[in-house]
């Protein structure tokens, strides 16, 4: 006896059709979803990428500073004469920069001499010389005093005034950093707040001193640096005319 299907004719085509759907179906599976799973499974590299920024430094200064004048015989007993100049270091260096001061070219004697304020002070070198001679020799407007103690040298400022220079000291000349500065400490010198007991100091000779230190970069614009220089005549000394000059040079380092 034959036997017959359990499935129609109909029946039949339809399992055919949805078992290719299937087959189909996971093909599409396998082409879509398992390939991209497979893709993740990739490893990675990286790549540092850095741009190096240098160091710039500059420096302006005033071309002259010109001190107030004074009378060659009855002086400026009390305060001595004063005047502001300015210098703008600038420098893009994070870790800021140093300012120093040396007197560049001026000649002036090395012999020690006995000063009023302090034994064994020395004079050094200088000193504001003047285009006038006398007795072969420029006259002097004398630095203010060296005080010889080895490291201490041109870096403990003192006041320039009639009282710490009598007129046995002669006519003195020095300067210091105002206060009014972006930046007026961090230096080789303590040089105190501005006024009636400000403290200046001898420009250096032989080597340079620092004056100021900035531990920071400065603005674009840089900083403002004033620098004040004061020259004395104590009362009833005697001075020649003439113009007295020193040349000073400041430096910027950066740190």
């Amino acid at each position: 006896m034959e036997q017959k299907s359990l499935l129609s004719t109909e029946r039949r085509s339809r399992v055919i059709s949805v078992a290719v759907a299937a087959a189909v179906s996971l093909y599409f599976l396998v082409v879509f979803v398992a390939e991209p799973l497979r893709t993740l499974a990739a490893t990675t590299a990286s790549t540092w990428v850095q741009f190096t920024v240098t160091s710039v430094a500059s420096i302006t200064c005033d071309s002259t500073a010109t001190i107030p004048s004074a009378s060659g015989t009855s002086g400026s007993a009390s305060s001595g004469n004063t005047i502001l100049s300015l210098c703008t270091p600038v420098t893009n260096d994070s870790l800021g920069y140093t300012l120093s001061w040396l007197i560049n070219v001026s000649t002036g004697t090395t012999t020690c001499v006995q000063a009023s304020r302090t034994s064994g002070g020395c004079y050094g070198t200088g000193h504001l010389l003047s285009n006038n001679v006398t007795s072969g020799n420029p006259d002097t407007v004398r630095s203010m005093e060296q005080i010889v103690t080895g490291a201490n040298a041109f870096k403990t400022p003192y006041r320039l005034d009639d009282t710490t220079n009598p007129s046995a000291s002669g006519a003195r000349w020095g300067a210091r950093v105002s206060t009014d500065s972006t930046t007026d400490a961090g230096g080789d010198i303590t040089w105190g707040t501005d006024g009636a007991t400000e403290t200046y100091a001898p420009v250096a000779t032989g080597s340079a001193i620092n004056i100021v230190k900035r531990f920071t970069e400065t603005a674009s614009t840089g900083d403002l640096e004033y620098i004040r220089w004061k020259a004395i005549i104590p009362s009833g000394l005697f001075v020649p005319t003439g113009t007295y000059k020193a040349y000073v040079t400041f430096t910027i380092t950066n740190n």
